[in-house]
């Protein structure tokens, strides 16, 4: 407060938490008007091989738990989120970030997202219905049953920034471990971003969407060199100022 009053701005201050990004915890619930989390989960960032310190290199923020996570049962982290959400008397969808100390275990508060994060597809593989909820809770539902038991270790994946991210940086980082380390968890990948079968409209708008952006993606060189195509030959530059070089101008 010294400081505002002295500046006329309030100070930005930031803490470095210690650990890795699989440290990094949400707790995603939809809150009802009586206070009470009628849905509840935890997913955790997956600590990633491009994240770890490669040659002064370090993989950007776009591969954290925005592109892949996976659900954990964090007790202490949902206790937490609910003393947190009954003092602002929040109604509705909430997501609460927090990061677990590496070196005391304590939890840190990082930051609140009032509105669906990108892997809100999650809740459909776990049987919660964030959506759904969220309609019911806005409806006026009453006696709303709580669903706080899902089963830990199932992943979301926003595929397509995951390896649009990793070709950006092949040359900083192990692709060959970094889509092992992705294959290893295959099987427990039940959800994707902008996928659903029975909504395939988002997904088609993406592909569209990538397939638009695609030559920014690489340089322009490299593209006709990716996809097997030429336009026009070395020779055919070459000979092509040549005879415009020959050509007899018109007088006048």
């Amino acid at each position: 407060m010294s400081i505002a009053e002295r500046t006329g701005e309030y100070p930005t201050i930031q803490r470095l938490v210690p650990g890795a990004t699989d440290m990094s915890i949400g707790v995603t619930m939809v809150v009802d008007g009586d206070g009470r989390s009628i849905v509840t989960y935890c997913a955790r960032r997956l600590r990633l091989q491009t994240y770890s310190k490669v040659d002064d290199f370090r993989h950007p923020y776009d591969l954290g738990g925005n592109v892949f996570c996976e659900t954990v049962h964090d007790p202490e982290a949902i206790a937490h989120a609910q003393r947190l959400v009954r003092r602002l008397g929040w109604v509705g969808l909430i997501t609460i970030e927090m990061r677990r100390d590496a070196t005391g275990g304590s939890l840190t508060f990082v930051k609140v997202d009032p509105r669906p994060v990108r892997s809100t597809s999650l809740s459909t593989a776990l049987g919660m219905d964030v959506p759904n909820a969220v309609y019911e809770v806005a409806s006026g539902a009453s006696a709303l049953p709580e669903l706080d038991e899902y089963p830990a270790g199932v992943c979301w994946i926003w595929l397509d920034s995951f390896l649009g991210s990793l070709w950006r940086n092949r040359s900083n980082a192990s692709v060959r471990k970094e889509l092992a380390g992705m294959l290893r968890r295959w099987q427990h990948i039940h959800a994707f971003a902008f996928w659903d079968w029975r909504d395939p409209l988002p997904f088609l708008t993406q592909l569209l969407m990538r397939l638009t952006l695609a030559r920014s993606w690489v340089q322009p060189k490299r593209f006709t060199e990716i996809i097997g195509m030429r336009i026009g030959s070395p020779k055919d530059a070459l000979e092509q100022p040549r005879q415009a070089e020959g050509t007899p101008r018109a007088n006048g």
